[in-house]
């Protein structure tokens, strides 16, 4: 190979692997991050959780509210944070604990994973205290 020939593939592969490195190399915010199946199945049941449930407290115009989240938690955990508004009946707070593991377990499904282990933590006011654990 001619020296120029050879200069050239010197700047192809540089530039293939270099290049990548310079443009998000400017600012930690830009550096590549991919997201685990725990990251997206956290993300969509929060999508899921926000756009299809509305708590019987706010249909029927009572004096409570209740309010869920979902993170991920490595190794292998969805972290539920429930927050409760007014006085909720211990019924009700049962039924939206189960309602979110069976809501965790349904969408693990469509990863063909086991549903990860549920970890439910309960905010009322200023304070935070584990409820129940799966």
């Amino acid at each position: 190979m001619s020296k120029k020939a050879l200069f050239a593939v010197a700047i192809v592969v540089g530039v293939a692997f270099g290049g990548g490195r310079l443009s998000a190399s400017g600012s930690p915010w830009m550096q590549p991050y991919r997201l685990s199946k725990l990251d997206w199945l956290a993300s969509m049941l929060e999508s899921a959780d926000r756009s299809s449930r509305l708590t019987p407290s706010m249909a029927m115009a009572t004096d409570y509210c209740t309010e869920l989240h979902y993170f991920m938690h490595p190794p292998e955990t969805i972290l539920v944070l429930g927050t409760t508004f007014g006085p909720v009946p211990i019924s009700e707070w049962d039924k939206e604990v189960e309602g979110a593991k069976e809501l965790v377990a349904e969408s693990a499904k469509g990863f063909h994973l086991p549903s990860p282990k549920v970890e439910i933590v309960r905010r009322d006011g200023d304070n935070l205290r584990p409820a129940r654990e799966r």
